[in-house]
């Protein structure tokens, strides 16, 4: 239990660290899985995860995140309206020091 508790406090220094609120790190989550996945992500598939928030807030967030420059978003070729998210490298980082976490949970 109380390595779970150090995990959970190690998080919330990292997400602290990148001055990430509630609904960035849900977004960002979202968007570090459809890249661990390979997939991809659009600006539209985060802002409709309305369990979150509402899309015009999301839509906001999203927009934060891009200003923090932990996220890209470039026009999508098929459709002009949407945009593809990309990770970017400060984002590829905050995974790495939450993976590091991780693995200090497991092995402590």
């Amino acid at each position: 239990m109380n390595e779970y508790l150090k995990f959970i406090d190690r998080v919330d220094k990292i997400n602290q660290a990148f001055q990430l609120n509630q609904f960035e790190i849900k977004l960002l989550d979202l968007a570090t899985q459809a890249h661990c996945s390979e997939k991809s992500i659009f600006v539209t598939d985060l802002i409709n995860h309305e369990h979150i928030g509402s899309q015009i807030t999301l839509n906001m967030e999203v927009k934060g995140l891009i200003n923090k420059n932990l996220l890209m978003a470039d026009p999508d070729k098929g459709d002009g309206c949407d945009k593809i998210i990309f990770l970017t490298k400060l984002a590829l980082d905050r995974l790495n020091k939450l993976n590091q976490a991780t693995n200090l949970a497991v092995i402590q």
